[in-house]
């Protein structure tokens, strides 16, 4: 194709007829024009040029993954489900205890009674019918008040006997329970008043006292 000459354009551009042909309402100038087509190129030309490049992006991204190797699947290993754990009661404190109060300790045992003497005696009664143990027993009381008393002593050194009384009336005496030497004299005191015992007085013998504060030898009451 020949490319027309610019001599012959300026009558085809500058005649009224074919200026409705321009681009635009308005009449543009020669350089005007130029411009114009020159941007509308410069657009095609981009929009062009970003579909090249979309299109090369699409290949190679294509082309990727066509040669990535093929991956494994991960192996997603599970775990046994562990068994339920019973659900244990609450642990409760134990209710705070009172304090207890010690047992009261036990007094201590008594001591035993000392062995009794066999050479001494004694007695106090309210009346004869008291319990009474011993070689000396109360038999009678003296009128009054009060509790009556007996008290006796034997000393096997001297063969003696001595015995003291208080509210006693009457009481007896077992002499099988003395170690007395008959071949002896034996002597008694009661209530300060001495006397001789003899063996025919024994194995027990009966004092009475008299009106008169003395002390007999009588016979056993019936």
């Amino acid at each position: 194709m020949r490319c027309r000459s610019w001599q012959s354009r300026p009558s085809y551009v500058r005649s009224p007829a074919n200026r409705a042909q321009l681009p635009g309402s308005q009449e543009r100038s020669l350089f005007s024009w130029v411009a114009w087509a020159s941007g509308r190129l410069l657009a095609r030309a981009a929009q062009i040029a970003a579909h090249s490049a979309e299109a090369l992006g699409a290949i190679v991204l294509a082309c990727s993954l066509a040669c990535e190797p093929d991956r494994p699947d991960p192996v997603v290993t599970s775990r046994p489900a562990e068994p339920a754990r019973p659900v244990e009661p609450p642990v409760e404190a134990p209710p705070a205890t009172q304090p207890v109060d010690a047992p009261a300790s036990e007094p201590p045992p008594a001591a035993p009674p000392p062995a009794r003497d066999p050479n001494r005696a004694r007695v106090e009664v309210a009346t004869p019918a008291d319990a009474q143990e011993g070689w000396l027993v109360i038999e009678a009381l003296k009128p009054g008040a009060g509790r009556a008393t007996a008290t006796a002593v034997f000393s096997p050194l001297d063969n003696r006997l001595v015995i003291d009384t208080d509210r006693v009336h009457r009481f007896r005496l077992d002499l099988s329970e003395l170690r007395i030497n008959w071949d002896r004299r034996v002597v008694i005191r009661i209530d300060k008043i001495s006397a001789q015992l003899s063996r025919k007085n024994w194995p027990v013998v009966h004092f009475e006292s008299t009106p008169a504060g003395d002390w007999i030898v009588v016979a056993p009451v019936r």
